[in-house]
């Protein structure tokens, strides 16, 4: 769940969709948001695009909430059960439960249509007390 102004919105995993309900509103109407997703478990914002992990299609999805009628974008693709998705400042940082690990991705550009992560990628010494390499 995330809270947008006066809208709260909801990751439905198993609906495999984004909900929203106004929460000030006294008689609260579910609205759906964005449809066909591939099992959503996390979503964040930043400005007016929501930032969705879907954890079934292995992958971080986009969409603009100003448009009328949304369409998913894929960001990022490859990943490993993402569960959870947070965008500070420039940063991305994504939870991934299958192999417990947290990425962050530096000065990541919001607006790239498209980042793949390369599984070949090792980073060394895991765990590390001074230093890792790549």
């Amino acid at each position: 769940m995330v809270l947008n102004g006066n809208d709260l919105y909801i990751a439905e995993f198993i609906g495999n969709k984004i909900s929203k309900f106004d929460i000030t509103s006294p008689s609260p109407t579910v609205t759906d948001v964005i449809t066909n997703l591939n099992g959503p478990f996390s979503i964040a914002f930043s400005g007016n695009d929501l930032y969705i992990a879907e954890f079934s299609g292995n992958k971080i999805s986009k969409i603009d909430i100003t448009d009328s009628t949304p369409t998913a974008t894929e960001i990022i693709s490859g990943l490993n059960g993402p569960r959870g998705v947070q965008v500070v400042g420039d940063d991305l940082y994504i939870a991934e439960v299958s192999t417990d690990k947290i990425l962050k991705i530096k000065n990541f550009t919001l607006s790239n249509p498209e980042f793949h992560l390369d599984p070949n990628i090792v980073l060394y010494p895991n765990p590390s007390n001074d230093f890792i390499e790549l």
